[in-house]
């Protein structure tokens, strides 16, 4: 028994486009410095740096979203021209 995958190149490249698109609004505020005012509690120091320790997870994250989208659009592509080589022939 012999199984066929068809690739829809131009569909994935839109929802890769999509995700892509998504990916670069996706955006996180954090407090200013100062978004505590004079208060100098324990707590407001620890949520101002765990306020920057989910800004700097969120901004690594987003880096390694952009790549698997990027790599994942080369391997499509790549796909897309291979088939078409094989049809060539």
């Amino acid at each position: 028994m012999e199984l066929e995958i068809k690739l829809k190149h131009d569909a994935v490249i839109s929802q890769l486009f999509k995700t892509k698109t998504a990916l670069e609004a996706l955006t996180l505020n954090t407090p200013a410095k100062n978004a505590a005012g004079s208060n100098k509690l324990d707590f407001t120091s620890h949520w101002l740096e765990r306020e920057e320790e989910i800004a700097e997870l969120v901004k690594g994250y987003t880096a390694i979203a952009q790549k698997s989208i990027e790599d994942t659009n080369a391997g499509v592509d790549l796909m897309k021209h291979q088939d078409e080589a094989m049809i060539r022939k």
